[in-house]
């Protein structure tokens, strides 16, 4: 056959074969750097290799619960591929300079991040496994409450008692990891409508809180039922279904705290180093002034601190 000929043929069929693409479902990263960019066609079919030598990917809608890798394990969604721009601009109220430059990030590949942050009882459960030490709840309850005063080295050891567990590659989540699932497609300083109430979304430092404890800065107009910490789950999830991402407690990441996004990697991964004197918390907690509870704000804390307002949630690759 001719070659233009050929050509023609190939390109009629490839203008005719286009897939048919569900409204709701986002686009998948690229599973290789030379493969071209795919759309699930349902939700939950497994897709074809894009590739000879690439796997194939089971595709999932963002917020997806996974099955509990254990009894007493934390629960997990999946979080989906995609990029996101990471930091805040200039202009927003309340930034601090160690928030940019704004920067794009990619994620190749999803993740599991847990619903919730760690709560006592799963703490506990290490706790009685001899492979976590005790704890202190300062009072206002454990169970499903957040767990507080952890370090970030018992932290990492609650990850490796997990995947030690499970077989599992449980971890602490990467900063971009964290700001990604906690905007869950959102760009503004905070995930939830910007008419909405905090108090519907988060457990924060509210006017019942400021009546208890005068901090001496501002507080939310408006009062969430909760004063120090709140069991889990307690108000709304964001678009990917993950909960408290912003209030209840600070949450350990597994990054170094840079003082600018500069030298941090661009692809997902956490900036690390040897020497590292400070590691990063995300997330603002019960106590915290509202500029501290957004998604952007990150705080530098000496590895070994602990506190009431400080805990942790925990990420999984996927295969």
């Amino acid at each position: 056959m001719p070659s233009l000929l050929r050509t023609l043929i190939v390109a009629l069929l490839l203008l005719t074969a286009s897939p048919v693409v569900l409204p709701e479902e986002a686009p998948l990263a690229k599973a290789c750097d030379v493969c071209p960019d795919l759309v699930p066609v349902a939700v939950d079919s497994p897709m074809a290799r894009d590739c000879d030598a690439c796997p194939v990917v089971p595709v999932a809608p963002p917020g997806t619960p996974m099955p509990t890798d254990c009894d007493g394990c934390p629960d997990l969604v999946v979080i989906p591929a995609g990029v996101f721009r990471m930091g805040s601009p200039p202009d927003e109220p309340g930034r601090d300079d160690d928030e940019g430059p704004l920067r794009e990030i990619v994620f190749d590949r999803p993740f599991a991040l847990g619903r919730t942050e760690v709560t006592f009882a799963q703490w506990d459960a290490c706790v009685a496994d001899r492979a976590c030490e005790p704890v202190a709840d300062d009072g206002w309850g454990r169970a499903s409450r957040p767990v507080i005063n952890v370090s970030h080295p018992q932290a990492q050891g609650y990850a490796a008692w997990l995947a030690k567990r499970t077989g599992k590659s449980y971890r602490l989540p990467t900063e971009a990891e964290w700001e990604y699932a906690a905007r869950a497609g959102t760009t503004g300083p905070r995930y939830w409508p910007a008419t909405a109430g905090a108090c519907g979304f988060a457990n924060v430092y509210d006017e019942a809180a400021k009546a208890k404890y005068l901090f001496g800065w501002d507080a939310f107009p408006c009062t969430d039922g909760d004063i120090e910490t709140a069991p889990v789950a307690s108000h709304a999830p964001n678009a990917f279904g993950l909960y408290d991402m912003l209030g209840n407690v600070w949450e350990w990441i597994e990054d170094c705290h840079a003082l600018t996004y500069a030298v941090a990697p661009t692809d997902g991964t956490a900036y690390v180093h040897d020497g590292c004197l400070k590691r990063v918390s995300r997330g603002g907690a019960w106590n915290n002034m509202p500029q501290w509870v957004r998604v952007s704000y990150r705080y530098g804390l000496e590895p070994d601190r602990r506190s009431n307002n400080l805990g942790f949630r925990v990420v999984r690759d996927l295969p």
